[in-house]
């Protein structure tokens, strides 16, 4: 068997695209990876760390530029995957496709591999141009795939009825997969104003951890509001590729750059709660993306044992009401964060053995196994 990733976007801000090929790698699956360059060291030592992967490069990112230059960059990258794909793909492959931005580099060419459907995002239906919603993809694209993969059970569900697809699609959940050994201890050699702030201002510290993109959907004012009323003890980090925009006062929040996995989980291990904060907008995806979110950071924050809290969604709720590692919250007015953040700390032992429990529940190399079985024998059972 040979294993063809096609991910055309950015590996190191993309975990389960990273703990794809990590898993693949480490299971001696013969694997291609077919995408963007990156001139990051972190990504130099991700692809030294997976030496068993090939890695093949259409060219840089396919953006910056005006609309026609974005345009014909397009099609030159889809005529160079198909290149690719002439020479790599064989009737013992199966061809996994990253992302409905990477199902669009290959059209109706998909249609005659065996392939894999991993959607990172829920979406009723694809379009080649996302932001003007031209040219949608007919639904020929899911049922043909020989398996649709999504993140999360509820995500399968929708799914399954929007694609009118014959079998509930099989649930790869977001669980971190990399061989780095790291601790609360370890060093945080990879920044030295990082290692000087935790030296220093977050020295011993009760770290109320965010880590993650920030945006509309993705609010923090109430969180960060509510540590400026706890004991001194209290901070509050974010961990971020953007500004926050906190309109507050709050002298004991801090905001670090975002770090490279698997660096990043380093601070990951010092949090003594974890945040997640996920509010319902309109954008290209679906409304419901959002409700029935699956954050890598429920598993990152819970591989140390980190409880979490967050505003109150179904697919986070019912989480944490099933593991127990964690509140969401009915209002994220800043009594009701207060009351919270000291109810986990009064009980943060039994949450972070809840934690640790949830993390250790699941596998995700065997899951990887089991949809690739799958592309080869007729399915109709459950997600697995």
């Amino acid at each position: 068997m040979k294993v063809i990733v096609l991910y055309l976007g950015d590996l190191l801000h993309c975990p389960p695209a990273m703990s794809l090929v990590n898993s693949l790698n480490e299971s001696g699956i013969e694997t291609v990876f077919i995408g963007y360059p990156d001139g990051a060291d972190a990504f130099s030592s991700f692809v030294r760390s997976n030496a068993g992967v090939r890695f093949l490069f259409v060219g840089q990112s396919n953006t910056g530029g005006g609309a026609v230059a974005k345009t014909l960059r397009f099609f030159k990258y889809r005529r160079k995957v198909k290149k690719l794909l002439c020479s790599e793909y064989d009737k013992d492959s199966v061809m996994w496709i990253l992302s409905n931005g990477s199902l669009k580099y290959l059209g109706n060419y998909a249609t005659k591999m065996r392939y894999v459907l991993h959607l990172l995002e829920l979406t009723e239906q694809l379009y080649l141009v996302e932001s003007k919603h031209l040219f949608p993809f007919p639904k020929k694209y899911y049922l043909r795939a020989k398996a649709v993969v999504e993140c999360e059970y509820n995500r399968a569900h929708i799914t399954k009825a929007w694609w009118d697809l014959p079998a509930l699609p099989y649930v790869l959940q977001n669980k971190p997969y990399n061989r780095v050994a790291i601790t609360k201890e370890s060093p945080l050699d990879f920044s030295p104003e990082i290692a000087e702030l935790f030296a220093t201002k977050l020295k011993d510290k009760k770290i109320v951890l965010y880590q993650g993109n920030i945006s509309a959907e993705r609010p923090l004012d109430p969180f960060i509001d509510a540590i400026s009323e706890l004991p001194e003890e209290y901070v509050f980090v974010a961990m971020t590729n953007g500004e926050v925009p906190y309109r507050g006062n709050c002298d004991r929040f801090f905001r670090l750059p975002f770090v490279a996995p698997p660096d990043h989980l380093k601070i990951t291990a010092r949090a003594y709660i974890g945040i997640l904060s996920y509010v319902p907008v309109k954008n290209s995806y679906s409304i419901l993306n959002t409700l029935y979110c699956a954050p890598n950071k429920i598993w990152e924050y819970s591989q140390f044992g980190v409880p979490m809290l967050s505003n109150d969604l179904p697919a986070l709720r019912s989480h944490f009401l099933e593991y127990g590692d964690g509140v969401a919250l009915r209002t994220t007015d800043r009594e009701s964060v207060k009351r919270s953040i000291l109810e986990i700390g009064e009980n943060h032992e039994q949450y972070s053995e809840n934690a640790k429990r949830f993390f250790e529940s699941y596998d995700y190399g065997e899951a990887v196994k089991t949809i690739l079985n799958g592309c080869y024998e007729s399915r109709k059972g459950d997600a697995k």
